[in-house]
């Protein structure tokens, strides 16, 4: 295949990738933040999202095979696709690691809200927490 046509369609490829990939994985990353997580509803919707994520990833993998499965390449093309490929693999592999981590900070953020300050931000607020949990709980 003439290295000028093989170019031009791997730069359509990543072109692709950046306008259609990268948004939707940040789009949904953004979008954690304001739903929560510890909901089985919520939770469903996000998995279906990540396996509309995935199945972008995969349509994008097939059009690569499909567009160069009869080209004659070249080794170093061959090598060039197999690395791509490679690469979009590791990509969706660290994908699914950040959305966990976005998923367990979220969960982490709504079940404890807010730290107890330290003693010394107590002592510029003016204000003493009672080191006991119990004198947090209303009792009538």
């Amino acid at each position: 295949m003439q290295h000028e046509l093989f170019e031009q369609q791997l730069a359509s490829f990543n072109n692709l990738w950046n306008t259609a990939i990268v948004p939707f994985f940040e789009k949904f990353l953004a979008s954690i933040a304001h739903f929560d997580p510890r909901r089985d509803t919520i939770m469903r919707g996000i998995e279906r999202t990540w396996t509309n994520y995935v199945q972008l990833h995969v349509s994008l993998e097939r059009n690569i095979l499909f567009q160069f499965k009869n080209e004659k390449l070249t080794q170093t093309q061959v090598k060039f696709i197999n690395g791509y490929l490679a690469d979009m693999k590791k990509s969706l592999q660290q994908d699914q690691q950040i959305l966990r981590q976005a998923i367990n900070d979220r969960k982490h953020a709504l079940n404890y809200p807010l730290p107890m300050p330290t003693l010394e931000e107590q002592i510029e607020a003016h204000q003493i927490f009672p080191d006991n949990p119990a004198y947090y709980k209303p009792s009538f």
